[in-house]
């Protein structure tokens, strides 16, 4: 009998990516009253998907790898941008009337939160970070790159969570957290991760720091509400320690594989993939009570969807919903 070698893939990351994507929905679902949820372990999301593009790109980087993902993310957020279209419109046209600059929303549906679906900001961030991050490291600029990144952070957290301290400052009125320049911080990041790997694995690869690494966010969480007051309902989110974090649960992750073959364990990025941009039009049909309750049923309602656009994919008639995710 000839044994054939089947590709193996670590499904925990991807697993992984659904938790994200379901503390995705926790944060656009408005569920803030349980304990922090939303303005603590849930910034974890956004930042954990940008660091698995990252990581798995500085791996082995090269022109044509990276043509290839920007090319699937811009093909991603056309795709969205054109299915939540009618959304974006009601919302232009309602804005438009309330004296909103039309070029405004035009450029923030590029470069920050789209008219037509928040989560759109993430995928142009990914891209812009992917292309400075690469930039300077084929120059040999990486020290720039690091400064760079550690600048947006500084900016992040004082635009956001530590507004309170610079009230005196003229702010934009916009939050810098969602817009591209967020992915150049965790591109940076992620590179560093895939360079430093063999490092952080040796040293914080056991699951206590992944207890220390919710633990850093919950204590500044807490630190902040008790010296700066109540947080912005808008303008929460990025935390200090925030990156620290991040380095130390994929590091965890990333220790600790559960190697399956590569077709099953793509499912589970896929189903990720489809529960994030799902999540954004049934909050905005439903308007479910913000409350645990309504978080479940939205995360319910999404995952169903997901599963049944999957399934129906994966018939001959409907191969071309692949393209959605």
């Amino acid at each position: 009998m000839i044994q054939t070698c089947m590709e193996k893939r670590n499904a925990t990351i991807d697993f992984f990516r659904i938790i994200a994507a379901v503390l995705v929905i926790v944060i656009h679902a408005g569920l803030r009253g349980l304990f922090g949820v939303s303005v603590t372990v849930a910034l974890y999301a956004v930042p954990f998907f940008m660091l698995v593009t990252g990581y798995f790109y500085f791996i082995n980087p090269s022109r044509e790898r990276l043509n290839k993902v920007i090319k699937k993310t811009l093909w991603l957020w056309f795709i969205w941008m054109i299915i939540y279209l009618p959304a974006g419109i009601k919302i232009y046209v309602r804005a438009h009337a309330e004296g909103a600059s039309a070029l405004r929303m035009v450029l923030d549906s590029v470069v920050g939160e789209s008219v037509c679906y928040g989560g759109s900001w993430y995928l142009m961030a990914v891209v812009v970070g992917l292309l400075v991050v690469d930039y300077l490291r084929r120059h040999n600029l990486m020290a720039l790159c690091h400064t760079i990144a550690a600048a947006i952070l500084i900016i992040l957290c004082f635009d956001t969570n530590y507004r309170p301290i610079v009230a005196h400052v003229p702010m934009v009125h916009v939050n810098l957290a969602t817009t591209v320049i967020t992915g150049i911080l965790w591109i940076d990041i992620s590179y560093i991760i895939a360079t430093k790997k063999e490092w952080l694995l040796e040293h914080f690869g056991e699951w206590r720091w992944f207890i220390i690494a919710v633990a850093l966010t919950v204590c500044e969480y807490v630190m902040r509400r008790c010296t700066l007051g109540e947080l912005s309902m808008k303008y929460n989110d990025m935390w200090i320690t925030l990156p620290v974090s991040m380095v130390l649960i994929f590091t965890v992750i990333l220790k600790h594989p559960n190697m399956q073959p590569k077709e099953h364990a793509i499912k589970f990025r896929d189903f990720a993939t489809l529960l994030f941009f799902i999540s954004f039009g049934v909050i905005d049909v439903c308007r479910l009570p913000q409350s645990v309750g309504g978080c479940t049923l939205v995360i319910i309602i999404t995952a169903f969807l997901a599963a049944f656009i999957m399934m129906l994919s994966h018939r001959k008639s409907f191969k071309w919903l692949k393209r959605l995710y």
